[in-house]
């Protein structure tokens, strides 16, 4: 055997060896309960964005396990382990460069909200900075208003989920004005006339219109990424998505739209 053949043919097997390691890729997948883009009840995870992350993954050949946490949790995760990836993540410039990005899953909009007996106005974004605000640990919304000038622990407080957020809301009325919470998750979570209306809510925030995505850790593979990104790609295009938006349209304001 020549040396030419000897070095084709060891080209090959690394070549094959690295195939079946992307093949063999197992991916954690990690998210919060975020109703309805992701339901946490007990050890099950359902919801508008899992069902599509779902779809996604059963369309490639990794192994993978969806978890859920406090968000705070999950984000560490997905930055620091080198085999997770995260839903639904905001996208934003701040994260751009932190993440592998695979595809849009979903959009949404975001708003102040405040107790209506409480009779707040907000003229104007700028207001609310003489307020006291809550929001999620590590979430975009609390990356967002440090950019703004707020302050932990003086006119900004961070709690864990939106459970909490809400609780907050209600319990400390005298420390806490104003949250800022996903226009769906709010109406997911308000369901009678009565609950609506005891939240009043200000206006959506332009600048925290978002995109949501499926994003990967730097270090997992280019190839994996693509892959998932084509798979998502192929879920919009065969129908796959129309008919999970389908499902879950009864949870969703009018204005929800893809």
């Amino acid at each position: 055997m020549n040396t030419k053949v000897r070095v084709y043919r060891c080209f090959l097997i690394v070549l094959f060896l690295f195939s079946n390691v992307v093949f063999a890729q197992k991916l954690n997948i990690v998210t919060e309960h975020l109703a309805p883009y992701q339901i946490v009840s007990g050890n099950e995870i359902t919801g508008f964005a899992t069902d599509v992350v779902r779809a996604v993954l059963n369309r490639t050949n990794y192994q993978y396990e969806i978890k859920a946490n406090p968000w705070s949790i999950s984000y560490k995760q997905a930055i620091k382990n080198k085999d997770t990836c995260i839903y639904s993540m905001a996208y934003t410039k701040e994260r751009s460069q932190l993440f592998q990005w695979t595809g849009e899953l979903i959009h949404s909009t975001t708003s102040f909200y405040s107790l209506s007996a409480k009779n707040i106005t907000l003229g104007a974004f700028e207001d609310a900075i003489e307020l006291n605000v809550a929001v999620i640990k590590d979430d975009v919304t609390h990356h967002f208003l440090l950019t703004k000038g707020f302050v932990e622990g003086e006119n900004l407080y961070v709690l864990e989920n939106y459970d909490a957020l809400l609780s907050m809301l209600d319990k400390r009325q005298m420390s806490i004005d104003l949250v800022i919470l996903n226009d769906e998750l709010l109406k997911n979570r308000v369901m009678t006339s009565n609950e609506k209306s005891k939240y009043k809510k200000h206006f959506v925030i332009d600048e925290l219109k978002f995109k949501f995505h499926l994003a990967c850790n730097l270090n997992i593979p280019i190839e994996v990424v693509n892959n998932l990104s084509d798979s998502l790609a192929s879920v919009k295009d065969d129908g796959t998505y129309d008919k999970i938006e389908k499902k879950w349209k009864s949870y969703f304001s009018d204005s929800f739209v893809f």
